[in-house]
């Protein structure tokens, strides 16, 4: 989180009001692309405010970083109350989207977060978080594989975890909860058993389709279509490295495969904008969405060839709607477990016995 980074978490002497283009500092940050001036002209109703650190020599420094991130952003929502709104169900998101609020959701990037204690889990929870990536960039967790191990030469299948026992329990527990699942930067395998085991829909919250651009954080088809099976949806990323590309022909490219391949209700906008360097041409920063809208509705790129324009219903799941269905089905898988208790770390020990 870039509040963390150049602020130390610190919000004296920031303000998101504040037009970030032209600050002295902000202006001069790569990876800052979102203020409340640029999202209100980009007509975001909804938010995914990540927490999170990569690895670190010591788990502690995780969950100190991200607990620190959570309480910055709890505060951040709280303090631009007019604008944004926290949420931690759908009938919030609603309300907030209905007072014209900016619905506001907190998620962690990276199991390592939680230090393999299911405990730290539910504290997130209890926090507001609602969604939590497994993996990260690097190979943090001995309990998921990253998607970075797909491209290593680590020897036997053994050696590798895909997801382990205790992977197993981290995903049942998320369900338990109504916490999303966010399979971004997890390994292939890792996909693969996550989509057999989770009782509710998962996500990729920023990724790209592996067809159109063999990067290791994209979707390949024999994931594509389980996750759709399950209910689940891929969040389109922004990110020219992912892309493959700076044009914003590349963006659709990988939306009209996703479309045919899956369908349109399995689809969703990832962006990712605060997350990388370099930005795509028309698509710099959250105020520029209505390019890429215009562009699916006319069905056009930007060398005059022509597709099947999306439909008016087609881009309402693509802006937010395919989410709130996941959302919500996350929700009733919650509800189904209702009944369970809460698991001890000690439970992988249990059913081994």
């Amino acid at each position: 989180m870039n509040i963390a980074k150049i602020e130390n978490n610190n919000l004296r002497e920031f303000d998101l009001h504040w037009d970030l283009q032209r600050h002295v500092v902000w202006s001069k940050i790569n990876t800052s692309r979102t203020d409340l001036i640029r999202l209100r002209a980009g007509q975001v109703s909804g938010q995914i405010w990540y927490a999170g650190l990569n690895c670190t020599e010591s788990p502690f420094d995780a969950v100190q970083s991200v607990l620190e991130q959570i309480d910055t952003l709890r505060r951040l929502i709280e303090r631009n109350g007019q604008d944004l709104s926290l949420v931690t169900s759908v009938a919030e998101l609603e309300t907030a989207i209905n007072q014209a609020k900016i619905a506001s959701l907190l998620a962690v990037k990276g199991g390592h977060s939680i230090n393999m204690k299911l405990g730290l889990l539910r504290s997130l929870y209890a926090l507001g978080v609602r969604c939590m990536s497994l993996g990260s960039e690097r190979n943090c967790c001995n309990w998921v594989d990253s998607s970075i191990v797909d491209l290593m030469d680590i020897g036997t299948a053994d050696m590798r975890h895909d997801l382990s026992l205790w992977g197993r329990l981290v995903v049942w527990e998320m369900n338990r909860l109504g916490m999303i699942v966010d399979l971004s930067y997890a390994s292939y395998g890792a996909a693969l058993d996550v989509l057999r085991y989770s009782r509710a829909p998962v996500i990729f919250s920023n990724a790209g389709a592996y067809s159109i651009n063999r990067h290791h954080l994209n979707v390949r088809e024999d994931v594509l279509i389980p996750l759709a099976t399950q209910g689940g949806i891929i969040m389109i990323s922004f990110d020219p490295k992912l892309l493959g590309g700076y044009t914003i022909d590349n963006v659709i490219e990988h939306l009209n495969y996703l479309r045919e391949v899956i369908g349109p209700d399995h689809i969703g906008i990832g962006s990712g904008f605060d997350g990388f360097d370099s930005a795509v041409d028309g698509l710099e920063d959250v105020s520029k969405f209505s390019h890429l809208f215009n562009a699916l509705t006319i069905g056009k790129y930007t060398d005059g060839e022509t597709f099947v324009p999306w439909t008016k219903d087609e881009l309402s799941k693509l802006a937010g709607l395919n989410f709130l269905r996941v959302f919500h089905e996350v929700e009733q898988v919650k509800q189904e477990l209702s009944h369970e208790l809460p698991l001890e770390d000690d439970a992988l020990e249990d059913m081994l016995d």
